[in-house]
């Protein structure tokens, strides 16, 4: 059959192939071997059988070296044995274990690094061997039959671990069951439908319809599917229409498989191992399909396309899933941006970060091939650069983590230790350093095309802590705070004229000096609304990550809108309306607009100042406050409300002054409305601050504590206060104070300040003459012949009081006194004594024998009690004191 051409000596090995692999997975496991040894030794078998005497010709060299490697060698003979399977002589192994001697150590930057070195080798070496002790010798081995065992819904298929993973069209077959022949398909609809039905030619029955609800098992195994284009180098090499399905052949193992009609096995498969899967671009040149995307492995791309955005949706969300890739695919908008935001740069969003198996098998490439962390960072922080300086967005944080790894490598404060680092190494690392210095400032200066609407988030402030970092000499030393300022300062310096560029572009505006002036001008009225709306949305979405530097941001929309400046007064110098400009129709145009919102303001503002007054007084407590910083002339120590009030007016009449509106009967207006508006408020505090005075008075006290308080003071003051301000804020500009109504209306305000400062006076010396009053009534009871002069001579209540308490302790003549008894007593002889004292009572009176005996008897008790209880008195004493004991 051979020789005939009819089979291929592949052919017959594939069958023997086959027949084997169905014999030997039906026995069963054996402990220690595994099947895969079985059929490995059956396939070498038939290759031994199939080649015959060349075989045989190897065969005693073989079993010569199988002997000889049972005995005991020596030294010398091993070293024959190994040149012999090697294939080296004997002089070139001695070569290689004299080059194995020597140690070379690359150009470090210190010498004292030569022991790190080697010991960074070792615990590379170290790592790599812990890798290789926790994971399977080979693929094929018992572990890894384990994780592929066939699963029970999937009998159909194959373990796909097996040969080298390769699929072949007999692995995958699905089985269906259709109850109607319809052309049905998975994702069709579940509900009954029309289908329209073939009728002979002759039947008047045209439009026959028939109601048919189509319904299709899908196999568990089957993950989606439906019609896609697809175009790729090993597979689908022509861009045409296919039914596909994506087939979940193990735990681990997934298929694109096409089909066609009525047929069980797969045309073509592709196993997506590896492939990466993302949105694309329409590719020109390919008919057929509207939105695109694609699966990416080295070396192949494979482009897929379908007809509704949805179903892409969902194919590269079911092949995401099916390829376990760490990047997840992102599904660009394709919106145009703002107007005034302009174009931006076209964003790529590689995720960058490794997944946690990158991470492990990036450990053991450097372990295994001796690749030390300096070199590493150092190779992934170029590897971001490169990307970066192509125009794609890579994540500053990221960018700063890689960039924090390699400094603290080079500048050896890592946080595990020292390590090494080449003289090449270090001056990549400034070389890399200089390309991020760049990168960062012209991400700075286009601040507003990298981030878009402030886009991502936090991004922009994440540049700017990244180029303080980068600014940093050493990874401990910070940056002074005026080098960062100064570089913020240059990078929105340049951005300002990008920005202004950039419009002029956008607007398709071009200065030029030989337009019609009449053109110049609307461009230049366009261009200011463009301004303004690029000013604003500088401060929505980016004063925030400007927001250490608020005066910066300032400067610059400063220099932004002195660029539209400059080209505004050069339209305007070549317009034929300039030399009519004042009080012409762009004045015109300017009063309609503005007037109703400067009366608006105004009223507004009146309300708000009078709503003030009237909250601030209510809960006004009168303590005297100096305002700092608020220029008005001859300010007195006034309350929080007086203060608010007069400089309030004072903000509003400048903003209206320098508002310098062009008609002037609306200006005279304006000025008059505020005098009299300042008019009305100062009356009102005027009124207010006399309500409260008055009502501080009446609750005072009229006996000689009577003291002024502050508050009083304070009420003062903001009378002397309103009636300084009055002349500034009442008074019409000198010329203008024409009219008797407003002279009497001036006149009006300075009178009632007048008066009502009269008025306070006058209240207070009131109140002094009323105390004295009292002072001299309380006096005139001493008066001989009155009554209470008469009631003063009488003496009896003393003395009886006096000779009662002294009976009263003879009674008691024999008993000790009880503490409290004492105590009391003390208290009423020393009362009685001085208030009669007070009274005028003659010492002879006061000091009769009732009392003498008295005073006595309590002095022995005070004494007795103090040497018994101590302190148990606390401070009553029979003995004469300042102050009076109550």
């Amino acid at each position: 059959m051979v020789q005939s051409g009819g089979c291929s000596a592949n052919d017959f090995r594939e069958v023997f192939k086959k027949n084997i692999e169905r014999r030997v997975r039906s026995l069963p496991e054996i402990d220690g071997l595994s099947k895969e040894t079985v059929l490995s030794s059956w396939i070498a078998k038939y290759d031994a059988i199939y080649r015959g005497d060349e075989e045989l010709r190897r065969g005693p060299q073989r079993a010569h070296l199988s002997a000889v490697s049972e005995l005991i060698l020596s030294k010398e003979q091993l070293y024959e044995m190994f040149q012999q399977i090697l294939g080296i002589r004997k002089f070139e192994h001695q070569l290689l274990y004299n080059a194995c001697q020597e140690r070379r150590y690359p150009k470090l930057v210190s010498a004292d690094m030569e022991a790190l070195y080697v010991e960074e080798l070792r615990s590379s070496v170290n790592l790599l061997m812990a890798n290789l002790e926790s994971l399977p010798v080979s693929k094929g081995g018992p572990d890894f039959k384990q994780k592929l065992k066939r699963s029970s819904l999937n009998n159909s298929f194959l373990d796909m671990g097996d040969e080298g993973d390769i699929l072949s069209k007999s692995d995958v077959v699905l089985s269906f069951n259709i109850e109607v022949i319809l052309n049905p398909t998975t994702n069709g609809p579940k509900q009954a439908e029309f289908h329209r039905m073939v009728v002979p030619k002759n039947s008047q029955d045209t439009e026959l319809k028939i109601k048919l609800a189509v319904r299709m098992d899908k196999p568990p195994n089957m993950k989606h599917s439906g019609y896609l284009y697809a175009l790729g180098q090993r597979v689908w090499k022509r861009w045409k229409r296919r039914y596909f399905v994506l087939v979940q052949v193990s735990q681990y193992t997934f298929a694109m498989c096409s089909y066609r009609e009525k047929k069980a096995e797969p045309q073509e498969l592709m196993q997506l191992e590896g492939y990466t899967v993302d949105y694309c671009d329409p590719q020109p040149g390919l008919q057929g399909g509207r939105v695109f995307f694609n699966a990416v492995r080295e070396g192949e791309l494979v482009m897929f396309a379908c007809d509704d955005e949805q179903d892409r949706v969902l194919w590269v969300q079911a092949m995401y899933r099916a390829t376990g890739q760490s990047y997840k695919p992102y599904l660009l908008s394709r919106t145009r941006p703002s107007t005034a935001e302009g174009p931006t740069r076209k964003i790529h969003r590689p995720s960058g970060w490794f997944s946690p198996g990158q991470v492990f098998v990036l450990d053991e490439y450097c372990a295994r091939y001796g690749v030390r962390g300096c070199h590493r960072h150092l190779s992934y922080l170029k590897d971001l650069m490169d990307y970066s300086e192509n125009s794609s967005l890579v994540d500053p944080t990221l960018l700063h983590y890689s960039y924090a790894f390699c400094a603290s490598h080079v500048h050896g404060n890592r946080p595990d230790g020292m390590g090494t680092v080449t003289v090449e190494e270090k001056e990549q690392f400034e070389a890399v350093r200089s390309r991020l210095m760049v990168l960062l400032e012209d991400q700075i200066t286009h601040f507003r095309y990298c981030f878009p609407f402030g886009r991502p988030d936090g991004a922009l402030k994440a540049t700017l802590s990244l180029q303080e970092r980068v600014l940093m000499k050493d990874i401990t030393t910070p940056v002074p705070a005026e080098e960062m300022k100064k570089l913020v300062q240059k990078c929105l310096e340049k951005a300002a004229q990008i920005n202004y560029n950039q419009l002029l572009e956008y607007a398709q505006i071009k200065v030029d000096p030989q337009a019609a002036p009449e053109k110049r001008l609307e461009d230049m009225m366009r261009l200011g609304e463009l301004c303004i709306e690029v000013l604003q949305q500088n401060e929505e979405h980016h004063s925030e990550a400007f927001s250490w530097w608020p005066e910066l941001m300032a400067e610059h929309s400063e220099s932004f809108m002195f660029l539209y400046r400059a080209d505004m007064d050069a339209a305007l110098q070549v317009s034929p309306l300039t030399p009519h400009l004042c009080n012409g129709a762009f004045h015109k145009h300017l009063q309609d607009l503005f007037m109703p919102l400067v009366v608006r303001y105004i009223d507004l503002m009146e309300s708000s100042i009078a709503q003030s007054i009237h909250r601030g007084f209510e809960q006004e407590t009168w303590q005297s406050v100096n305002l700092q910083g608020i220029n008005l002339p001859d300010i007195f120590n006034g309350t929080a409300t007086s203060e608010d009030l007069f400089w309030k007016l004072d903000a509003l009449q400048m903003f209206v002054m320098d508002l310098h509106w062009p008609e002037p009967e609306f200006a005279k207006h304006l000025e008059q409305r505020l005098k009299l508006m300042a008019s009305d408020m100062m009356e009102a505090c005027v009124k207010r601050t006399k309500s409260a005075f008055d009502s501080k008075m009446q609750k005072s006290s009229k006996s000689t504590d009577f003291r002024v308080p502050l508050s009083v003071c304070t009420m003062f003051n903001v009378l002397m206060d309103a009636k300084k301000q009055c002349s500034k804020l009442c008074v019409l500009d000198t010329g203008q104070e024409t009219d008797k109504q407003w002279q009497q209306y001036h006149s009006k305000i300075d009178v009632l300040i007048d008066e009502t400062f009269k008025e306070m006076i006058a209240s207070l010396v009131s109140k002094f003459a009323s105390v004295l009053d009292g002072v001299l009534s309380k006096l005139s009871r001493y008066d001989e012949g009155t009554f209470f002069s008469s009631f003063l001579s009488f003496t009896q209540w003393y003395t009886s009081s006096m000779k009662s308490i002294c009976v009263w302790l003879t009674d008691r003549l024999d008993l000790q006194l009880h503490m409290y008894q004492l105590k009391s007593l003390i208290k009423i002889v020393k009362k009685s004594y001085r208030d009669f004292r007070l009274q005028g009572v003659l010492d002879g009176t006061l000091n009769n024998k009732s009392y003498e005996t008295i005073y006595n008897r309590l002095t022995v008790e005070e004494a007795t009690a103090a040497v018994k209880a101590g302190d148990g008195l606390q401070g009553i004493s029979m003995r004469d004191s300042d102050e009076e004991d109550e």
